[in-house]
């Protein structure tokens, strides 16, 4: 995603970036807040006639804005519930999920 695009998109403020960088010391914005959307919109377009009944996330690891990442899910044999995760440019999960459909 574009920089100003993802900025936009999890609510981020302009000053966040000094804040970040210069008070918690990291390399830019961090988008994991963002990343819980991401995967219920992406189950809502590969689900959409089976309504979400239940998702909790957990971020395991920092991602940060202008770095690539990758979407996984693995759904159950059934396709009542599903994992997803979220990967890192080095392919460590930033966020882990599990889904529950109705």
């Amino acid at each position: 995603m574009e920089l100003e695009k993802l900025k936009g998109w999890i609510g981020q403020r302009e000053t966040d970036v000094d804040y970040v960088t210069q008070q918690e010391g990291y390399p830019d914005l961090i988008v994991n807040g963002g990343l819980q959307t991401l995967l219920v919109f992406e189950l809502a377009r590969t689900h959409g006639t089976t309504p979400l009944k239940f998702m909790s996330s957990r971020n395991v690891r920092p991602l940060f804005v202008n770095r690539p990442f990758e979407v996984y899910g693995e759904p159950s044999p059934d396709n009542k519930t599903a994992r997803l995760w979220v990967a890192d440019q080095d392919g460590a999960p930033t966020l882990i999920a599990d889904a529950e459909f109705k």
